[in-house]
């Protein structure tokens, strides 16, 4: 029972924090910043150093939506029975993420290099799996399993996108490369992509959640 209030009491905690961001991005974000500016603060960081009045609102901004989601799946752990040591490893995680979610971190090629080719071999992981596994399965799972390696295929796709809008297609780390070279339009257009293909990926998700369910519920 306590168990169940607590799940609930973190979810709600959860679902106003995600409401704040969403109120303070629509209606407020335009004063905080100018605020802030007007101050010379200029990145989340030098917010830490700043004591005026727009700090905390955008502190909270800041973290609300992560912190937010973040909530809401330890209180969905809760109420789904998970054991007491999944819930401290998703405490203990979710702490320590949020503890350096926005540490600043220089610009280094290298650095997105080997994390974008990581990706890349963890997505081949991924479908070697499926094309070993798929033939054992029943038609309706490999349905579902069918949808699930769609949406990673988006994810991947999506990944290499936001490749282009780094890297040379856009230079978005290098604004004034962008400029120099009128990027600018690329920019939106590859974002834009992004945004669909994550969408397409998370619809193919859910798509083979729902297989899943329909076939365990027969």
């Amino acid at each position: 029972m306590a168990a169940r209030k607590i799940s609930t009491a973190l979810i709600m905690i959860g679902l106003c924090l995600i409401a704040y961001y969403f109120i303070v991005r629509l209606a407020f974000i335009q004063d905080i910043n100018a605020a802030l500016a007007k101050a010379q603060v200029f990145s989340l960081s030098s917010a830490f150093k700043a004591m005026v009045p727009a700090f905390y609102a955008y502190i909270l901004f800041g973290y609300s939506f992560k912190l937010g989601m973040l909530l809401i799946l330890i209180g969905g752990a809760l109420k789904a029975g998970m054991e007491s040591n999944g819930i401290r490893f998703l405490i203990s995680g979710g702490i320590l993420y949020m503890a350096v979610c926005y540490v600043p971190i220089g610009y280094f090629p290298l650095f997105f290099g080997i994390q974008g080719t990581t990706i890349v071999f963890l997505f081949f992981f991924i479908l070697w799996n499926w094309v070993k596994k798929r033939p054992h399965l029943d038609q309706t799972h490999r349905i579902a399993h069918d949808f699930r390696m769609i949406g990673y295929y988006f994810f991947i796709v999506a990944t290499w996108t936001l490749c282009g809008i780094f890297g040379i297609s856009a230079y978005a780390l290098k604004p004034e490369l962008m400029i120099k070279h009128g990027l600018q339009s690329n920019a939106v257009t590859l974002t834009s992509h992004v945004m669909i293909e994550l969408l397409l990926g998370w619809i193919f998700i859910a798509l083979s959640i729902y297989k899943e369910k329909s076939s365990n519920s027969v």
